[in-house]
């Protein structure tokens, strides 16, 4: 055997050669040996050319010495399909094995495997998918012990893999559910109701008490600005604020203490600057079981303020000149002079033809029939609606 490198003999079996400290591979050495043999009879050979029987001695050895050569990189070939077969087998039975893994949430033992199988199929891909099943059931453990900061963070890392941003979600309004659940423990009521507006109740059902608590939040709100209301005597928008309230507290008798009685029949404000009584005005309100109130004005000036219970009339006298006649009328609550009878009631102005001014002349006596086509010297009488702050 001849050392493929330097050439030197060396001893069948040697694995490095002992003249120049190459490795030995033992094909390699054979193929030199054989190539670099001089043929009897050649120039390089010192040899003299044998005989024939001599010469065909020496071609059968080498021939055997290739065949060898031959049958051992014949044998390596056929070692390294064998071994890549072999291979592909294993592959094949840990990629079922992790698959198999995987479809049974087992995702760590899938995981390991996956990532021993390199670029095999789609292993790298279903590696990150039980990377991301990993990290997904952590988020869900600490949303569950009710770690939500971290557990939204999490879920916002893992984008849109399965729920996760619903999840993401969900954590966010838990935190705003404790923030307000502490407010309204602390009885900060609007505060609290600040945040449970924010809240998707009807939605999210971790939010259990929530939509009780912010009920609760609203009534307390609406019956402590009832109580106010009703101390500056602003009576219907007390009632209102009791009427939310619902059976709250003890906003129910609260409500009783908002209506009013309604004036008696006969004027219940003149303004001094007009004290002078030239002319008599009678009114008359359809017979419809309704309250009347009305308010007579000259210009920006309020002159009088007149009370008509169910089914009468009533007289009263005036300084001569022209008015602005505003009637307002209802059958329910009476909430006093500012809010009347409320938004339940009829707020109008009358009309005298065209115009929204009745004059009314020295030592005349008028009759004014309300709601009729019968107004003071044989006019017409229209209305136009009014608003109830503009009365």
């Amino acid at each position: 055997m001849v050392c493929p490198s330097c050439g030197n003999e060396l001893e069948e079996g040697l694995n490095f050669c002992p003249h120049c400290g190459e490795k030995v591979d033992p094909v390699e050495a054979m193929l030199k040996e054989a190539d670099s043999t001089p043929a009897a009879g050649s120039e390089n050979s010192n040899v003299p050319a044998p005989a024939a029987a001599a010469s065909k001695d020496l071609s059968s050895g080498n021939a055997k010495r290739i065949a060898i050569a031959v049958g051992i990189i014949a044998a390596v070939i056929v070692a390294l399909f064998a071994g890549r077969s072999v291979l592909n087998r294993m592959h094949e039975r840990s990629y079922a094995a992790a698959n198999k893994e995987l479809a049974a949430g087992k995702y760590e033992d899938a995981l390991k495997r996956y990532s021993k199988l390199g670029d095999y199929e789609d292993a790298k891909k279903k590696a990150t998918v039980c990377e991301h099943w990993i990290d997904y059931q952590a988020a869900e453990k600490l949303m569950k012990d009710g770690s939500y900061k971290k557990a939204q963070k999490a879920f916002e890392k893992l984008g849109g893999f399965e729920d996760s941003q619903e999840k993401a979600t969900h954590c966010a309004n838990m935190i705003l559910y404790e923030q307000a659940e502490k407010l309204f423990k602390d009885e900060k009521y609007a505060e609290a109701k600040e945040i449970y507006d924010q809240l998707p109740i009807d939605t999210d059902e971790g939010l259990t008490d929530a939509a009780e608590h912010l009920t609760y939040c609203n009534n307390s709100i609406n019956y402590d600005a009832a109580e106010s209301l009703l101390k500056e005597k602003k009576y219907y928008d007390a009632y209102t604020k009791y009427s939310a309230c619902g059976d709250f507290k003890d906003a129910k008798e609260k409500i009783n203490s908002c209506i009013q009685t309604f004036p008696d029949t006969g004027e219940t404000y003149r303004n001094e600057n007009y004290a002078s009584q030239a002319v008599s005005l009678k009114i008359v309100p359809p017979s419809n079981d309704t309250f009347n109130y009305l308010k007579i004005y000259s210009g920006s000036d309020l002159v009088s303020c007149v009370a008509i219970g169910k089914n009468a009339n009533t007289t009263i006298s005036l300084p001569v000149g022209s008015y602005q006649i505003k009637n307002a009328y209802g059958s329910g609550e009476w909430f006093g002079a500012d809010d009347m009878f409320g938004n339940n009631g009829t707020y109008i102005k009358l009309t005298n033809g065209s115009s929204d001014t009745f004059t009314l002349e020295a030592n005349m006596i008028y009759t004014l029939t309300l709601r009729s086509s019968t107004a003071t010297g044989g006019d017409s009488v229209g209305s136009q609606s009014e608003n109830r702050a503009d009365f």
